[in-house]
């Protein structure tokens, strides 16, 4: 029988301050895509190369993006710190807490917020944050 579960419990915090000494959590998160970190490749393919296949090396990592999706609550705390991110183009930490208790921990700048305006339809709002630097991760469940 299966183990998994819903997802169900998540919490997303951004750092007020450069510091990280207060954190807020976003309101009424539906979803996030964690960021994808994706290794540079760099082809080193020579004119001797074995068998005549290219070869290939590791390079950099790219920490990715995080996007958190969540209801649109105009005027609300979350509204107001994303706006002014955004505005200010500052680095602030994000923490991403599992129900089991892991939390990934990253530095990232908001890429992209944008409020709704569709007649009739739900309010949603995507933040798309820009991850600088590498991933932390502790916890790991429970």
């Amino acid at each position: 029988m299966s183990e998994a579960d819903i997802a169900w419990g998540y919490g997303v915090e951004v750092a007020e301050d450069a510091a990280a000494t207060t954190f807020l959590e976003l309101a009424e998160v539906k979803s996030v895509a964690l960021p994808d970190q994706q290794r540079d490749e760099h082809e080193a393919t020579h004119m001797k190369s074995p068998n005549r296949t290219k070869e290939f090396r590791p390079g950099l990592l790219d920490p990715g993006e995080c996007s958190v999706t969540m209801n649109w609550i105009e005027g609300s705390a979350t509204d107001n710190l994303l706006i002014g991110l955004k505005a200010s183009g500052n680095v602030r930490q994000i923490r991403v807490t599992f129900p089991g208790g892991t939390a990934w921990t990253f530095e990232g700048w908001l890429k992209s917020y944008v409020p709704p305006a569709t007649v009739g339809e739900f309010q949603e709002v995507s933040a798309s944050f820009r991850v600088t630097g590498s991933l932390s991760i502790t916890g790991m469940g429970g």
